[in-house]
């Protein structure tokens, strides 16, 4: 559950005059300035105890950057998502007048909400593509006997070996599909060839293919599931 808010000068003043009133529980308070019952206590019982008004001084180093520096982090790690720490620190610091560890580094993108994660992979899109893809949609959008008449098939290549190493990148937790945040895959020459489809209602075979995939081929096998289907049919 994440750490509530620290109360406001503005808020504990109004616990405390509600509390001197006279007229309200610590729990009415509480719902007033929507806030829990435990947090309403302490203030209350500070206030008794030492006449605090206002929250504690608390204890601990101060930053050495400021909120404009911390900005500055930010961007420099949205340049390049897949820097490491030690080269980030490195050129950051470039920028200031002072000098930071890595550790403070880390430990301000962690504020901000960036953590070091896995890439997603993801096959690569061109933007021509994006718009193709965007357009088709928007014309099939109202379809729906259509789909009865339209099969869906293509060809992938599966890897017998390949490089399993992941590439990290900074990212918040919602960042995890943005376009700088990803690992783009593409098609390799190398492994088995397999070609499968689907329809509406129901799924094609999955083919192994010798050689290239081509029209021919296709052909034949899109024939194939065409019969099968209506066999089920009848």
């Amino acid at each position: 559950m994440p750490r509530a808010t620290e109360l406001t000068d503005f808020e504990r003043g109004m616990i405390i005059g509600l509390h001197l009133g006279g007229k309200h529980t610590h729990q009415e308070i509480a719902a007033i300035v929507r806030r829990s019952k435990g947090a309403v206590q302490g203030v209350i019982e500070r206030y008794i105890d030492g006449g605090l008004t206002t929250a504690t001084q608390r204890s601990g180093r101060s930053s050495k950057l400021s909120k404009r520096d911390e900005r500055q982090l930010v961007r420099e790690v949205k340049k390049d998502r897949s820097i490491t720490l030690e080269p980030l620190t490195e050129a950051f610091n470039k920028s200031l007048t002072i000098s930071v560890s890595s550790r403070t580094v880390q430990r301000t993108l962690h504020n901000y909400g960036f953590y070091s994660r896995v890439a997603k992979k993801k096959p690569l899109v061109t933007e021509k593509n994006k718009k193709i893809r965007l357009e088709w949609c928007k014309r099939m959008k109202n379809w729906k006997e259509e789909w009865d008449k339209v099969i869906f098939s293509d060809e992938s290549r599966y890897l017998i070996f390949k490089n399993d190493a992941h590439k990290l990148v900074w990212r918040r937790c919602d960042e995890k599909y943005k376009q700088d945040c990803l690992a783009p895959t593409v098609k390799n020459s190398d492994g088995v060839m397999v070609w499968g489809c689907f329809c509406k209602d129901r799924m094609g075979p999955l083919i192994l293919v010798n050689g290239n995939i081509n029209a021919a081929k296709v052909k034949q096998s899109m024939e194939r599931f065409a019969k099968d289907t209506e066999k089920l049919q009848t």
